[in-house]
């Protein structure tokens, strides 16, 4: 992401002295006095990071050391702290009672890791996580019936087996997911499960809080991914657009300083520290709780909330009204004579100063649309301040502006216009098939569904939030196609776009062209097989056309478009009449051989 991305790294230099926005919080959180909200919240909490570290303790034995915990969090109030237990940081406390339950570190194998103190201590429990699927046994299926029994025989108590049966098999991920995911299923039980209302459509509920929870999952491991690859200063440069979109009152500096303290949990959240990450998470919603004054009208509503719901509550709230005196454009990033000079002198608060006033003026464009303007603006100002006239030059980016916005609202408006032609999907697979026909059909397959998906989802939003709806969960896939790179690399040209910028990698696929270093397979006719199972009820006729297309692409890979599209004519005319004869598979064996032929001698392979 060139320097922009850099651009938040020192703005804080000349600010040493300042005392960090949360670190008034930092001696709250770190004791017991945090979570002594009432209510089942702290238990909760101490639940699920517990479970996260001992994921193969019974449910028994998980609650024995969150009632421990819970009893001694109740000793802790300000007013008297007589137990020196309390004086100490709730990881220390954690990990204590962890290794002090008899037996338990032989039983599950982490006797070494409690012969160790404090850092190194945790680092070792860290390192036993495991979140590989089989590790644990699936989740226990329940009928809506007995949910429903267990629910109103006991509330809480059902809440916690939900809560330790997703934080034990999510053993990396912020605890503040599985309590809202927890929360989700609360009110679809409390709603569904009243006498006389029907029950019918509890699948359904369940169906979607496990989408929720995979989604959210989802988004964290792309978060982490990117801080993998581009290092925090990438989610700093994110988050520093979102902030500044949702809270578009707050100055300049509070927002660059919350973007600092959310990509430093970022951090704790990636290396699978749940317990730092809670607690850096926990700082900043306190901090913007404290000053909803400064920051949005629209806070109180979340921050009256219980502890534990603050954060996604604040995470999903709408953005801010924009002040009402703002200008309409940047003008003064062009006009004015002294850009160059500030440039010279310290290029950082400039480039932030622009992308944030531009962020508060359009909440509707996605943070990586926010930052390719400002990377160009950075490229503008390398050039045009070694001219006679910059001021002339620089009025070059509100044309890059104004074109780059119309292309990207022109291109999601063609896409929205085509979610559901079958056209448009195998468009789109040939396209993929063509840059990286080294991934499997099922990949590509796979690969092509979440984007149309993506469209399918974010098209029927408003416009107000459409873009930036197609950029996050577009940019989702292209982050699962770039760790199947790290994994199992595609080509040299993927990864170059994986590699060299975030904001621009989903562009950069677009523009890439047929991989000219690949070598293509030998024809095979076996992969051009057709059969009488074509023509039964349940078969997908479009996967099966679509992997002919792929087929066809790995052999010849600069087929044209035409060639494909006169391929797929006959290949559905064969499907037609065969599936209309008396014996499917003998249509199939007389006429497959023609089609291969036809397609042979198209591709002048006779």
């Amino acid at each position: 992401m060139k320097r922009i991305t850099c651009i938040f790294c020192l703005f804080w230099a000349n600010f040493a002295e300042a005392e960090s926005l949360t670190e008034r919080h930092q001696i709250l959180l770190e004791r017991f006095t945090l979570l002594t909200h009432g209510g089942p919240f702290p238990e909760f909490t101490y639940l699920a990071l517990i479970a996260q570290n001992v994921q193969r303790a019974t449910y028994e034995e998980v609650m024995k050391i969150t009632n421990g915990i819970t009893e001694l969090s109740k000793k802790c109030i300000p007013s008297d702290q007589a137990d020196p237990e309390c004086a100490k940081p709730l990881e220390t406390v954690l990990f204590d009672n962890i290794c002090n339950e008899q037996g338990l570190d032989d039983k599950y194998g982490f006797t070494e890791c409690c012969g160790k103190v404090d850092e190194e201590r945790k680092e070792c429990f860290i390192s036993h996580k495991n979140a590989t699927l089989g590790f644990l046994p699936p989740f226990e299926e329940l009928t809506p019936e007995e949910h429903c029994k267990a629910f109103q025989e006991d509330p809480t108590e059902a809440m916690r087996h939900y809560l330790y049966a997703i934080a034990r098999r999510n053993p990396f991920t912020s605890v503040f997911i599985p309590f809202t995911i927890v929360q989700d299923l609360k009110d679809a039980l409390t709603d569904r499960c009243q006498e006389g209302k029907q029950i019918s459509c509890f699948d359904e509920k369940i169906s979607n809080i496990r989408k929720e929870l995979l989604t959210a999952i989802h988004l964290e491991k792309h978060s982490c991914h990117i801080l993998k690859t581009f290092r925090k200063r990438a989610i700093m440069a994110l988050k520093f657009v979102q902030l500044s979109q949702k809270f578009p009152k707050a100055e300049v500096l509070t927002i660059d300083k919350l973007a600092e303290d959310i990509a430093r949990s970022q951090e704790k959240c990636c290396k699978g520290d749940t317990l730092e990450c809670f607690l850096e998470r926990a700082n900043v919603t306190s901090y913007i709780c404290s000053h909803q004054d400064t920051l949005s009208s629209k806070l109180e509503v979340c921050c009256q909330k219980p502890f534990l719901e603050q954060n996604a509550c604040i995470m999903s709230m709408e953005n801010d009204e924009k002040p009402a005196d703002l200008s309409p454009d940047l003008r003064e990033f062009m006009d004015k004579e002294d850009q160059c000079p500030r440039y010279a002198e310290n290029q950082n608060p400039l480039l932030a100063e622009l992308v944030y006033e531009y962020a508060r003026r359009h909440p509707e464009f996605s943070a990586q649309l926010i930052l390719r303007l400002g990377e160009e603006y950075e490229e503008l100002l390398e050039k045009c301040c070694k001219t006679e006239k910059p001021k002339e030059c620089l009025i070059q980016w509100e044309e890059f502006i104004q074109k780059h916005t119309a292309d990207t609202l022109e291109a999601m408006k063609q896409t929205c216009e085509r979610t559901d032609d079958s056209a448009f999907h195998n468009e789109l697979l040939v396209r993929y098939a063509k840059k990286a026909p080294q991934l499997s059909f099922e990949e590509l397959y796979e690969y092509n569904k979440g984007f149309i998906d993506a469209a399918a989802k974010c098209c029927k939003k408003d416009e107000a939030y459409k873009q930036i709806c197609i950029d996050r969960y577009t940019n989702l896939v292209a982050g699962d196609i770039c760790q199947r790179h790290e994994e199992h690399p595609i080509n040299r040209k993927f990864g170059q776009c994986c590699e060299d910028s975030y904001i621009n990698r989903q562009e950069c696929f677009i523009g890439l062209g047929i991989d000219e270093e690949y070598v293509p397979l030998p024809f095979d006719p076996e992969l051009f097989a057709f059969h009488g199972d074509f023509c039964l009820a349940n078969t997908d006729q479009q996967v099966k056309q679509q992997r002919l297309l792929v087929n066809l692409i790995k052999h010849k890979p600069t087929i044209t478009d035409e060639q494909l599209q006169v391929v797929v004519k006959e290949f559905l005319d064969m499907v037609t009449k065969c599936c209309e004869a008396d014996n499917h598979e003998e249509c199939f064996s007389a006429e497959g051989p023609k089609l291969i032929e036809m397609t042979r001698a198209s591709l002048g392979e006779n």
